[in-house]
């Protein structure tokens, strides 16, 4: 079998069952609508093959003409029907979703559409193959993140779990407004609408640095700035990529070995973490401990700040 799969026929697809689903890693479907009669036969292999090649050599391709033309019975008509659903607005659209085997015990998929748009006199020769590829960076980006967001952790963390916080330098900032807030102080005496309280120094130290702290303090330091708490940390986090390729080097096993040891269901796992461009923070918070625990470091050895780029995050809180 190759690593993409181009099922032309009937029998192809009616034959196709859910362990042979289960070998890959990325769906692609592409639906070309009033436009497939415009594309030639090369420029449709042009399409395949480079979805094929989009995001990993584990993609199944199929064209909406295709699936059109397979029994309404099928295990993949079926599973195609029930987890795709283009707009009618994508007149030609391509879409990727993430295959987790042995996670999602129903094969639950969570597309990303992307609308295929192309000058119709452009000289090309291969407009819509051209199109694909001006998109494809976008559509990766958007299926990475959808993939760390279904990937489940071995245990489920409560909010009372120290909360990341990279707007260390956001505060730094903050604070030299305040002349009250000298960080030579142990204790910072606050008055609030709601009363009187104290902040430690090292609460302040720990989220200057990049720390995860609980969320009570971070209630304090929002309460006494008059900022929402979501002004200072925030749900996803930009994770430093380089650090992250060292990490995993270090521990001398290969990406299943150590997805096995943190208890996730696949080494995949390191390959989205090391190219996405956000992550939910409860999930650099969990990989932060595991490669402690891993490395037999100590907290002050590997701070978590280091798995982040605080640059890039603080630029995608902002807004920038």
């Amino acid at each position: 079998m190759l690593n993409y799969t181009y099922l032309a026929t009937e029998a192809d697809l009616a034959s196709f069952n859910p362990n042979d689903f289960a070998k890959y890693q990325y769906v692609a479907l592409f639906g070309l609508g009033k436009y497939a009669k415009e594309v030639s036969i090369n420029e449709l292999y042009l399409i395949r093959a480079n979805l094929a090649r989009f995001m990993t050599d584990k993609c199944l391709v199929v064209s909406a003409m295709e699936l059109d033309a397979t029994p309404k019975d099928s295990f993949i008509r079926i599973l195609f029907d029930t987890t795709f659903s283009p707009s009618p607005e994508l007149e030609a659209y391509v879409a990727i979703a993430t295959v987790f085997p042995g996670v999602n015990e129903q094969l639950h998929l969570t597309p990303e559409y992307q609308k295929l748009e192309w000058d119709s006199d452009s000289p090309s020769r291969y407009p819509i193959c051209d199109a694909l590829n001006q998109c494809r960076e976008h559509l990766r980006a958007k299926v990475i993140y959808s993939s760390l967001e279904e990937i489940k952790l071995p245990f489920q963390l409560s909010k009372q779990q120290p909360m990341a916080c990279p707007y260390g330098a956001k505060i730094k900032e903050m604070r030299g407004s305040k002349s009250i807030f000298q960080i030579c102080q142990e204790k910072v005496p606050l008055k609030t609408g709601t009363g009187t309280f104290q902040l430690a120094r090292t609460t302040l130290t720990q989220a200057e640095n990049n720390e995860p702290i609980t969320l009570e303090k971070l209630k304090d330091i929002a309460c006494y700035f008059n900022v929402p708490v979501s002004a200072i940390t925030f749900e996803k986090v930009v994770p430093c990529q380089r650090c992250l390729q060292e990490l995993r080097a270090q521990t001398g096993m290969d990406k299943e070995s150590l997805a096995h040891i943190m208890g996730l269901p696949s080494g995949y796992f390191f390959d989205l973490l090391e190219t996405a461009e956000s992550v939910p923070s409860e999930k650099m918070r969990f990989i932060h401990k595991q490669f402690i625990q891993i490395l037999k470091l100590k907290n002050k050895d590997l701070k978590f700040g280091s798995l982040l780029n605080i640059s890039a995050t603080e630029a995608l809180a902002s807004g920038v």
